[in-house]
């Protein structure tokens, strides 16, 4: 049974009042302010909800005794609006406290600390901040990143129209020079955009639930939450879930991968082989996607919760018989077993290199993801068969006007781009490697 409920929201309704713990528990759901964002909410590969705060929110609801319900805004301007005028009970959407979000709002405990980070192009070496306001540097409006800048007297601009993760991809794109970013979202994005960096961190502050100043109740209530697990564990096992993985990840780095290729490959190269030989695959395709997964790191972890040399999902281990997602050779064969599956399910009259990579691509982003990928292609008129213009049309998997259309809503769509290409780059190289 489905124990959680998803509104994607395009406008919103005004209630007379906030709701109380009581008004809460007869109607049996609590309503969860959110946003599509890696660090927030999002659909995982398998097409299951996950998120920090879709795992918090989830707690809280317990607690409750209701389900939760996630409404999903596009912007952290429409949470905080539609949060002021009476909808929702609560946001929880990797927001922390600021000036002008006192005026309207309570605040629950902190329950993850960051640091606003300084994300610029790395031909930018940014020393005196006072030099920022000669670069192109824009923010999510309504953020505290305005209120970080507006202090420093910096000059920059404030959109509403693109979210933090789409203004990193802008920096990225050489589209602006610098933007502002969470640290929790700066470590996860560096996994798509290596290339960025990070000029400066400023103070620590923390994440926390915003509620209306009426809801003192279930302020207490979310505390307690907090503190609970917190205390037995739980919390601190959510987050390393989602970050624990990010320091030790070493990014994008061709002399280090050739390196490798001798230090780590040899100990796998015949478990890709095998593999390779039982489901007809390219040996070295194999080597390469694993690589990419996790840089031949047989105990490499993500903040998905994926393990191992080719970062299988605790589902997807099970369907493809993998006992131990640890184990190089399980691993492997696991992840050739998957990524023969995918082929499968790629339209067979596809041609067979656009449906070898829209499979590739599946393995990052899943299915079904794919899936709505390929229908976006038919409404711009693309060819919906051709992985050149299925790539192109995926980064829109993030843009709000075509993700509230398409069945399996929003996904980092330009990850699975970056990662075909990475992979096919790796590829190239071992075919060079070993003819």
């Amino acid at each position: 049974m489905k124990n959680f409920i998803i509104l994607f929201c395009l406008t919103f309704s005004h209630l007379a009042v906030a709701r109380s713990i009581a008004d809460i528990q007869k109607s049996k759901t609590l309503e969860i302010l959110t946003r599509n964002a890696p660090t927030t909410f999002y659909l995982d590969k398998d097409g299951k909800p996950a998120g920090l705060d879709f795992e918090l929110g989830t707690l809280i609801a317990r607690e409750l005794g209701v389900l939760p319900k996630f409404i999903l805004k596009d912007s952290i301007s429409d949470i905080i609006a539609s949060l002021s005028t009476g909808y929702g009970d609560l946001a929880l959407a990797g927001l922390s406290e600021t000036k002008e979000r006192e005026k309207l709002f309570i605040f629950s405990d902190p329950y993850q600390k960051i640091q606003e980070q300084l994300i610029c192009d790395k031909k930018f070496v940014i020393k005196d901040l006072s030099k920022l306001s000669e670069l192109k540097t824009t923010v999510v409006k309504d953020s505290s990143y305005e209120q970080t800048l507006k202090e420093l007297n910096i000059k920059f601009k404030a959109t509403k129209e693109f979210n933090t993760e789409e203004l990193l991809g802008k920096v990225f794109n050489k589209e602006i020079d610098c933007t502002v970013a969470d640290s929790n979202i700066v470590s996860i994005i560096l996994r798509s955009y290596p290339e960025l960096k990070i000029q400066k961190s400023f103070k620590e502050e923390g994440i926390v639930g915003v509620l209306r100043k009426s809801n003192t109740d279930i302020v207490t209530v979310i505390n307690k939450v907090i503190k609970d697990n917190q205390k037995n564990g739980i919390l601190p096992k959510l987050i390393d879930k989602y970050y624990g993985h990010i320091n030790d990840f070493d990014y994008y780095d061709l002399k280090v991968f050739k390196k490798r290729i001798n230090q780590r490959l040899k100990k796998y190269r015949k478990y890709f082989e095998k593999a390779g030989a039982k489901y007809g695959l390219d040996w070295r395709l194999l080597a390469a996607i694993s690589y990419q997964e996790s840089h031949w790191n047989r105990l490499a972890k993500s903040y998905t919760g994926v393990r191992g040399l080719m970062m299988l999902t605790n589902d997807t281990a099970k369907e493809m018989k993998v006992r131990n997602r640890l184990n190089a050779a399980e691993s492997i064969y696991g992840g050739a077993a998957y990524l023969t599956k995918l082929i499968d399910r790629v339209p067979a009259y596809i041609h067979s290199t656009d449906r070898l990579w829209m499979a590739v691509a599946s393995y990052n982003v899943g299915y079904y993801h794919m899936r709505d990928a390929r229908s976006i292609a038919v409404w711009k008129d693309k060819n919906p068969n051709f992985w050149k213009d299925v790539r192109e049309v995926l980064p829109l998997l993030s843009d709000k006007k075509y993700y509230r259309k398409v069945p399996y809503g929003y996904a980092r769509g330009v990850e699975p781009v970056l990662y075909v290409k990475r992979i096919r780059h790796y590829y190239d190289i071992l075919k060079s490697e070993f003819p």
